[in-house]
């Protein structure tokens, strides 16, 4: 679906798991992890694009545990790297005003945050693929700043 078309600068996961993996290596409160989400979610929402952001196609690649998702890959200009690393660091003081003492370790163990530290600008285009990718085509692609961030 066109709709589903989007660009993930940083994967959180669901609040509740989240939480859950939080409150396992930490002490924190449900209603403390929310007011320190609700600063996280705003600081994140501050940092977004608010003009349009050209991505170039490079390659076909192969997403997921055995690389069955097949995916366009694109190269992201400096202007999304910057955004992606003020966001990736807004998520590590995140983590930390939640306690977790060792947020590398933590973020390395959970798979909805293992991959958070690379940007990897891609559409997935179908899962399940066994054959054999073309060459990308070499347009570019320009991406309308649509801020959404699910809690």
């Amino acid at each position: 679906h066109q709709k589903q078309l989007h660009l993930t600068l940083i994967h959180f996961g669901r609040v509740h798991d989240i939480y859950q993996n939080i409150s396992s290596v930490s002490d924190i409160s449900y209603a403390e992890y929310e007011g320190l989400l609700t600063e996280y979610i705003e600081e994140s929402e501050s940092l977004l694009p608010t003009n349009p952001v050209t991505i170039s196609p490079t390659a076909f690649g192969g997403f997921g545990s055995k690389g069955k998702t097949l995916a366009l890959e694109f190269e992201p200009p400096d202007t999304l790297l910057e955004t992606h690393q003020n966001l990736y660091q807004v998520l590590r003081k995140f983590l930390k005003n939640c306690r977790i003492e060792d947020v590398d370790s933590f973020m390395k163990d959970n798979p909805n945050l293992e991959h958070a530290h690379a940007l990897k600008p891609h559409i997935t285009l179908c899962r399940g693929f066994k054959g054999r990718a073309v060459d990308p085509p070499l347009q570019d692609v320009v991406l309308l700043p649509v801020p959404t961030i699910y809690s």
